[in-house]
């Protein structure tokens, strides 16, 4: 690319040749990874950053382990770093990640575990650790709908522990109110729901509608209304379908769309959550129950039917 012009050039074509290729070929999604991946590579030949690969997963192991100096706390992150994805690694910074093992090794005796990561007032950063399994999703997003907190973004991940149990970690910047206290009085609520959902006493759905009136909405103040797309795309990932889904943002909405996708018999690897304003634009990485992608044009018709329908009723506060 001989350097940042060329890649700025190559950049405004790609933008170019994607969306004049159809009216549907540049979706949100794929816009944002284009994006991300100019700044990175503009960083790069700007700062020098280190590429990825595994050089630079080692270094950032060993500032991780630099921040664990006690020896029993290290041999379970050891394993901890060695089980967990390489998009988990990239993801999140050595102090991060140092946290989130010392909750999961905190949570090796439990079922459950729910606990306050970090804060910035009004946001919290919520963990779950608990047995995968599918609908897992479904179940967190509705302890979150039940208690009124808002998702701003996720990450979601599974890896395998030292007793040979495969583990999530879920983690979730969320909002309720105007200040912390909205989320933090309601880690015992979010513990205990989630506890009855994973011991089957009640389904999600059951504990989102509650038998009460339900609101869909997180304002009842005016806001923009925004379209809803839903995309398909079997090429940008090896193994998975991916799904994105372009709305308004409303309460429950990540839930409804984690159990519409449970409904379908669909698995869930990977989600991307991601709210600007009223917009949201949530990306799941799914396989159906023999681990291979969405194929045949009537069954993406029906996936695609599915989740319009749900927004629809939510929409309509249904």
């Amino acid at each position: 690319m001989h350097g940042p012009e060329g890649l700025r050039e190559l950049y405004l074509l790609t933008i170019c040749d994607v969306s004049t290729t159809s009216p549907t070929a540049l979706t949100n999604w794929k816009a944002r990874v284009l994006e991300e991946l100019y700044v990175h590579t503009f960083r790069f030949f700007t700062a020098g950053t280190v590429q990825r690969g595994q050089e630079r997963l080692e270094q950032i192991r060993e500032e991780v382990r630099a921040l664990c100096p006690e020896r029993g706390e290290r041999e379970f992150l050891d394993h901890f770093l060695a089980a967990m994805p390489e998009r988990y690694i990239y993801s999140n910074d050595p102090p991060d990640i140092v946290r989130h093992s010392r909750f999961a090794r905190q949570a090796q005796m439990k079922q459950v575990n729910v606990t306050v990561m970090t804060t910035n007032d009004p946001y919290v950063e919520v963990g779950f650790i608990a047995d995968d399994r599918p609908g897992l999703l479904a179940m967190i997003t509705a302890t979150l709908t039940a208690a009124r907190c808002k998702v701003i973004s996720a990450q979601v991940y599974s890896w395998t522990d030292q007793f040979g149990r495969m583990r999530a970690l879920d983690l979730f910047w969320v909002r309720a109110g105007e200040s912390i206290e909205g989320v933090t009085s309601a880690l015992p609520k979010l513990e205990r729901d989630f506890s009855r959902l994973l011991g089957m006493e009640l389904s999600p759905g059951e504990l989102v509608t509650g038998g009460a009136s339900r609101s869909s909405r997180w304002s009842d103040r005016p806001t923009p209304n925004v379209p809803t797309e839903v995309n398909i795309d079997n090429r940008c990932a090896t193994g998975h379908s991916v799904i994105e889904v372009t709305t308004k943002d409303q309460l429950g909405l990540l839930f409804w769309l984690a159990n519409t996708l449970v409904h379908l018999d669909l698995q869930i690897s990977l989600a991307k959550i991601n709210t600007e304003g009223t917009q949201v634009a949530d990306v799941f990485y799914v396989t159906d129950t023999s681990g291979a992608k969405i194929a045949s044009p009537e069954r993406i018709e029906e996936v695609k039917a599915r989740i319009l329908s749900t927004v629809a009723h939510l929409e309509k506060g249904k």
